[in-house]
């Protein structure tokens, strides 16, 4: 029977190892006890006599572990094993922690409290049995009695700092930041809650609100924009560089306004429609490939932008000078001044239309004047010629200069005697002194 019961024994040791997790050096959780006071009349007597054996100091012992139905013949502190220091009347009441070796459990389990005096005289030795006993639960209130004392005292469960949960095995620290930061508290079962502005599992992922939309969170609520885009939520493009009348709907573009070409939009489609009023004096815009736009001019106007006023003669304003006045010239060409007075140019142009045709005519009488009197000198000479009886021709002569390589042909005007003269040496003479060279290019 008895090896029987031993091999029991061992068994329960072995399902305990087996059932708890021991946990590293440190602990996770502690086991508080609170206002342990000691109430015993017959303590207080012994005590208070002077020829009493019995001692005034008592040492108190916690056990807790796996509960056995015959406490006789095992008691086991596998969970907690404390022993106090002999304690007196003036220690009370006292309070202490102490820390829990296992993973606690959350299932049933027993407590067994002893006490003793100096001489070894047991005077307490009581098992209670609980269950479900977790960080979670609220402090357990005892009173132990026995002959000799009476114990009271409270006791609870308590996770270690930075641990959490029903078996204080879940770790969380608030003071803990990684490289990218973070910020969050701990809940009572040791879940992250992130501050505002950030998220992720471990509370240092940054948070942007609104999020943004083409750039990266860096920091709460604070976007770094990819490139191409700008804003606090990074949401608005940027346009191409040089964009002039045109906009973006993603990076870097420029989407042309109406009327607008180009890859920079600067390439004007209807310069009429974006320069209404350039074609002054009633003249109409119209467009132009070649100049992007061409005034049709009303009656009366010409220029690029009709700008300038002519009159139906072709004679516009710069042909009259009105001084300070200005020219007008319809109905009728005239200059209207500041002082209100108007001059009508209509005689004016008449006396310059009068003033050319005039200096015209005189022109071309000095024209016909001058090709009549060389004219006249023409048959003059032919006339005295005739009166003597020559006659002028053309002959032509090569004359061979000094330098054989140059060769001149000339024309020599020359002057026939009259018959009976030919072999009159005084006219050879005559002949070849009065001949004359003369150049064919003055010919």
């Amino acid at each position: 029977m008895t090896a029987l019961r031993s091999n029991v024994m061992l068994f329960y040791i072995f399902w305990v190892l087996l059932r708890t997790q021991t946990v590293p050096a440190y602990s996770t959780s502690r086991f508080r006890i609170q206002d342990l006071s000691i109430v015993s009349e017959k303590l207080s007597n012994c005590c208070e006599s002077a020829n009493s054996s019995c001692s005034c100091d008592v040492q108190l012992s916690f056990c807790a572990g796996v509960r056995f139905s015959d406490k006789k013949h095992y008691k086991d502190c596998h969970y907690i094993h404390f022993q106090t220091p002999f304690l007196s009347k003036g220690d009370f009441p006292y309070n202490v922690d102490v820390p829990i070796s296992i993973r606690w459990p959350v299932t049933e389990w027993q407590l067994t409290v002893s006490g003793h005096d100096r001489s070894g005289k047991v005077l307490l030795e009581v098992s209670r049995f609980f269950q479900n006993i977790s960080s979670h639960s609220p402090v357990v209130d005892m009173t132990i009695e026995s002959e000799n004392m009476t114990l009271s005292f409270s006791f609870s469960v308590e996770c270690e700092a930075n641990f959490y949960g029903p078996t204080c095995t879940v770790f969380c620290n608030e003071t803990f930041k990684d490289q990218n930061g973070g910020s969050f508290k701990c809940s009572p079962d040791g879940k992250k809650l992130c501050e505002s502005g950030w998220g992720g599992p471990l509370c240092n992922e940054p948070k942007c609100d609104p999020t943004c939309g083409h750039g990266t969170c860096t920091a709460p609520n604070t976007c770094r924009c990819d490139f191409g885009w700008k804003g606090l939520s990074c949401t608005e493009c940027v346009p191409l560089a040089g964009c002039q009348h045109g906009s973006c709907r993603s990076a870097h573009q420029c989407v042309c306004d109406s009327n607008w070409g180009g890859v920079l939009c600067d390439m004007d489609l209807d310069y009429c429609s974006n320069h209404a009023d350039v074609c002054e004096n009633g003249g109409t815009c119209v467009a132009d490939i070649t100049n992007s736009y061409k005034c049709i001019c009303a009656e009366g106007f010409e220029g690029r932008n009709c700008e300038r006023q002519v009159s139906r003669e072709g004679i516009d304003c710069a042909m009259l000078s009105c001084g300070e006045g200005v020219c007008i010239m319809k109905p009728t060409p005239r200059c209207e001044y500041p002082n209100g007075k108007t001059s009508d140019l209509s005689n004016r142009i008449d006396f310059l239309m009068v003033s050319v045709i005039l200096l015209m005519v005189a022109l071309c009488l000095a024209i016909i004047s001058i090709v009549a009197r060389l004219l006249c000198e023409r048959l003059e000479v032919i006339h005295r010629m005739s009166q003597f009886g020559y006659s002028a021709h053309w002959v032509t002569a090569e004359v061979h200069l000094r330098e054989p390589s140059r060769r001149y042909d000339k024309k020599v005007r020359s002057f026939s005697p009259p018959p009976g003269y030919d072999t009159d040496p005084g006219c050879s003479t005559w002949r070849s002194s009065t001949a004359q060279f003369v150049d064919e290019a003055s010919v």
